[in-house]
């Protein structure tokens, strides 16, 4: 279907984009490392979306030289969120708080997104309070 060449045209793409060597190239190579986390997400695949979101983490590091983007606190969400569904949950929470600060000194705590995350924290932190783990 539709999704699986979706999928052939992004690992072409990220292959292309490995063996080129200009400047364009860790932004290029974020961009489709995106596209593949998404993708891997709309097939149900949260291990690729894991692997994708979190190679795509250290390339906005890299393309923005380390400095809090908007992009990097939303990536931080939403592969904390990953994490968590994956089992893999303080890592998740870190993250998770992680994205929050970032977004929370970019828009203030009054941001909808800021708000909404925090929620989705506070909710996935007292949800692995009560069971027996």
């Amino acid at each position: 279907g539709s999704l699986d060449e979706m999928k052939l045209a992004l690992v072409e793409a990220l292959v292309l984009t490995k063996l080129a060597s200009d400047k364009s190239k860790p932004h290029r190579l974020l961009d489709v490392t995106s596209k593949l986390a998404t993708h891997a997400t709309l097939n149900g695949d949260k291990q690729n979306a894991l692997k994708y979101s979190e190679e795509a983490i250290l390339l906005v590091k890299e393309t923005t030289q380390y400095q809090t983007s908007f992009r990097l606190g939303s990536l931080l969400i939403e592969t904390g969120k990953l994490n968590i569904v994956c089992n893999m949950r303080e890592r998740g929470l870190e993250q998770m708080s992680e994205g929050i600060g970032i977004l929370d000194q970019l828009c203030g705590s009054d941001n909808e997104e800021v708000i909404q995350a925090k929620e989705e924290y506070e909710r996935s932190f007292s949800e692995g309070k009560t069971d027996d783990r």
